[in-house]
Parts: structure tokens; sequence; C-alpha cells
């Protein structure tokens, strides 16, 4: 017989003995704890169905809306979003997942990292000192955009 053959049909083997052993202990622990396994997720989109929070931000960039119709669109979504992990069985809901434009300036107004070219004294960082870091204004332009490991 081919020398070839003989390790295919070896690799086959032992890949049908990992699934048995897979399944086997996948229904032992079925069984030994009495429960079905719990799910959990790392994130979920944020901008929502029919992406109400990209136009509850243009419209208050636009000034079209006040900040407070912002928070309540966003406030709204989050509470859609959990519901909706709930509703599908999700155990472990994730938090802090959600964010007006971007992660990472989250971080940066989180740590308090302002340029001083924006204006801020400290405290809380309004979505003027907040939106103005990412997209600039009149008078000031916007945080520069770093692209880690050539991402898009």
């Amino acid at each position: 017989m081919h020398p070839r053959r003989n390790v295919n049909q070896w690799f086959y083997s032992c890949v049908c003995e990992w699934m048995v052993w897979n399944i086997w202990f996948a229904i032992w622990c079925l069984i030994w704890f009495g429960r079905t396994m719990a799910s959990h997720i790392v994130g979920y989109p944020r901008m929502g169905p029919k992406r109400e929070l990209k136009f509850a931000l243009e419209s208050f960039w636009d000034g079209k809306s006040s900040a407070e119709d912002l928070q309540k669109v966003a406030s709204d979504l989050r509470a859609s979003i959990w519901k909706q992990m709930t509703d599908a069985g999700i155990k472990y809901i994730p938090s802090n997942t959600f964010s007006y434009y971007d992660q990472v300036l989250d971080t940066t107004a989180m740590l308090g990292a302002v340029p001083a070219r924006y204006g801020w004294t400290g405290g809380e960082i309004g979505f003027d000192t907040f939106f103005s870091m990412a997209r600039g204004n009149a008078s000031v332009p916007a945080m520069e955009m770093t692209k880690w490991f050539d991402t898009n």
C-alpha cells in the first residue's frame, strides 16, 4: 500500500477519534452539571437596526437636535440591544460596548488625555469637546487618526 494512503488513513482515524471524544465530553458535561451551557458575546453592533444612532449623530452635528435628544436615542438604543440579547438567551450580556463615536476616542476622554488646543480645563468632557477632538471645528483641527496594523 502507498505510504501516503497510510498517513491519510491514520490522520482520518485520529480526527474521528477526537470528534467522538469531544462529543462524549460535551454530553458528559450536560449530564454531570445538569444544565445547558451559558452563552456570551463580546459586543453587538451599536448603530441600531435602522441606523438610529447615525441619524441622531448627524442631526446633532447639524444643529437640528440637542444633546439631550442624542442621549435619549443612545439610551433607548442601549436598552433595546440589551433586551434583544436577553430575549435571545444570552446569559452574560456585555456592558460598556457602546460608543457615540469611537472606542479609542472614548478611552482618550476617559483618561483625560485631551490636547490643550481644545481648551478643556478639567471635569466632564462635553459633547462639544468630545466631537471636536474627533471631527475638528472651525477653530481647531481634529486629532490625528492613526491606522494600526494596516487596518481600514
